[in-house]
């Protein structure tokens, strides 16, 4: 409530009681409703957040990151995980996909504690056309990585959602179990050998995935045809739909994002 309002209200407050008036204050529903579900935090979710900032405020951590997938429907989707130089465990993994409807970027973030998941945070855009939105949901996790509650903020555009207040929300278990599988190269994220693209200016792109109609597929630029990547570049038939573990980084540049092949052996 501003100043001004406040002001007016506690004036007709004092003119009604020296009247003696009996005045009703009409209350909306809606905000009523609202106020109920304000989410109050407890010990645990302060504890939990102070930990948040920390980890977030710390640039010094080690970066670990998944190969860059898209699926058959044009859907991105990267990991990037978080540790310091001390604790092998991850502090942090980060979810990337991509919207369906506008192709948005959309992430899970899942933050822990001695190894443990202590909350987790989803930002995504929900609605279908003309009531499209952007909605965050932050869970906090006990002891056992059961969900204690969910609170919930919804904002017409991401850049808004820091001005809107969080209101208690469904309970919101996201798992990190594809993220995890994505870190280790495994199941759907295991990088089958599909084929070559040539590109431009005689640049050569190694493409894996697991080789299904709608599956993931990455594409890695080749820094050398020595050994195994010549060989596979010679007879393609003859290795398709192998394993593959891979040596690979990213690159980031004005002309775009890169993901560099320095080595690849097969998965026995």
């Amino acid at each position: 409530m501003k100043k001004t309002r406040f002001i007016l209200f506690l004036f007709t407050s004092i003119v009604l009681a020296s009247c003696q008036e009996v005045g009703t204050e009409m209350i909306d529903v809606n905000d009523s409703i609202e106020y109920e579900n304000v989410y109050q935090p407890d010990q645990r979710a302060l504890e939990i957040d102070r930990h948040i900032e920390m980890i977030d405020a710390n640039f010094e951590l080690r970066i670990y990151s998944s190969l860059e997938y898209m699926n058959g429907d044009g859907q991105l989707y990267e990991v990037h995980a978080y540790r310091d130089t001390i604790d092998t465990n991850f502090l942090k993994i980060i979810e990337y996909t991509s919207a369906k409807l506008t192709g948005t970027l959309q992430s899970n973030t899942f933050y822990y504690k001695k190894g443990k998941k202590v909350a987790s945070r989803e930002l995504s855009e929900e609605g279908g056309e003309g009531d499209l939105h952007f909605v965050e949901r932050l869970t906090y996790y006990d002891d056992n990585e059961e969900k204690i509650v969910t609170k919930e903020r919804t904002a017409e555009y991401e850049e808004q959602l820091e001005d809107a207040a969080f209101i208690v929300g469904s309970p919101n278990d996201l798992l990190a179990d594809r993220a995890n599988r994505a870190l280790n190269q495994s199941e759907e994220f295991a990088p089958l050998f599909e084929g070559f693209v040539e590109g431009e200016e005689g640049d050569l792109y190694l493409v894996v995935g697991d080789n299904k109609p709608n599956g993931y597929t990455s594409a890695l630029l080749v820094q050398s045809r020595n050994g195994l990547v010549d060989r596979m570049y010679k007879n393609p038939d003859a290795y398709k739909g192998k394993q593959l573990s891979i040596a690979f980084s990213k690159e980031i540049s004005p002309d775009g994002n890169y993901q560099l092949l320095y080595g690849a052996s097969l998965v026995e």
